[in-house]
């Protein structure tokens, strides 16, 4: 009977210290992450709000992007969540980025990563399947300020981003 205690509390032993091991291992990934590619070292609940318009008419931007099971193979997924960390829940063009676990690095919350989310196009060149040129530009605004980072501008907490082709 010792021995069965015995070997028990040796694999109890090795558990724990396997999590102990493991989890200081990926706080020290986390801490080598440098400052200038970290947006939080902790995630993030965001809800920029998000308008396009083409020639003048405002598009929609459809309730429940990035919810379901048919964006699991999105790096984003959370399965525990049953969606991206980047989604929308309703028709008002209000995106959520619910990055909760651990670090969240700049690209993570580029305004691009809706738009791959999404499935659309979206650059300086390009929205939808519209594209500069003889018909239109495409411009975008951020709390009414131009802004030419376009699918690269790392987005924050209460951001009006307004995407035109005209």
């Amino acid at each position: 009977m010792k021995k069965v205690a015995g070997i028990i509390a040796a694999v109890v032993l090795l558990l724990v210290g396997g999590v102990w091991w493991s989890n200081q291992l990926e706080e020290k990934a986390i801490a080598d992450i440098p400052e200038d590619e970290l947006v939080s070292r902790a995630g993030v609940h965001w809800h920029p709000t998000l308008s396009i318009y083409i020639n003048g008419e405002k598009q929609d931007i459809p309730a429940n992007i990035g919810v379901g099971p048919q964006y699991s193979s999105s790096p984003l997924f959370d399965p525990t969540m049953g969606m991206t960390g980047v989604h929308t829940h309703d028709s008002e063009g209000t995106l959520h980025w619910e990055l909760a676990n651990g670090p969240v690095l700049k690209d993570d919350a580029r305004l691009g990563v809706f738009f791959e989310v999404w499935d659309k196009e979206f650059d300086s060149e390009q929205i939808f399947e519209y594209t500069n040129g003889p018909d239109g530009t495409v411009t975008m605004t951020v709390n009414g300020e131009e802004n030419m980072e376009f699918e690269n501008y790392i987005v924050k907490d209460g951001d009006i981003i307004e995407i035109r082709y005209e």
